[in-house]
């Protein structure tokens, strides 16, 4: 938990936990850039450049052409839930402009996660739409684990 964290220097997340709950903010969705896990272990706050890129980041920029966000990495698709939905990267997009996003709601391996990737732009690259392309790279990945939807159904799209 955030508060465990937050109480543990030896903890891995402790600095970032202790930021958070400076900005008394309970949950962060974002994306770490470059050196980001720099600024993450970091008991400095370097708000400008931390290479740490929130979805509050996310939602002020504007994207008005963006066809498709492809969010491959874990858990990309979940977020904190309230009476408006779901928050996290997903809707940071698409407030953003993002018109639909590909996301994970589970865990998957790396070695799956690439070949729904290569399935995927295989598809789009011949000029099929984002929904075709989507949907036969996860019947790619049905057909190679049809009793482990674990894998192929690990990736959402959100349009």
């Amino acid at each position: 938990s955030l508060y465990a964290s937050a109480d543990n220097p030896d903890d891995d997340d402790y600095h970032i936990a202790r930021r958070m709950l400076n900005a008394d903010k309970e949950s962060l969705s974002g994306l770490i850039l470059r050196q980001g896990n720099l600024s993450w272990h970091s008991d400095k706050i370097m708000e400008d450049n931390d290479d740490i890129l929130t979805a509050e980041e996310i939602e002020n920029m504007t994207f008005p052409n963006l066809q498709l966000t492809v969010l491959s990495a874990c858990d990309s698709g979940l977020g904190d839930i309230d009476s408006e939905g779901v928050w996290g990267l997903q809707r940071a997009f698409r407030i953003a402009g993002s018109r639909s996003l590909i996301c994970s709601l589970r865990k998957i391996d790396d070695y799956w996660s690439a070949q729904f990737m290569d399935a995927f732009y295989e598809y789009a690259g011949q000029g099929r739409t984002i929904y075709d392309s989507f949907h036969h790279a996860q019947s790619v990945l049905y057909e190679a684990e049809p009793n482990r939807p674990e894998i192929w159904s690990s990736f959402i799209l959100i349009e």
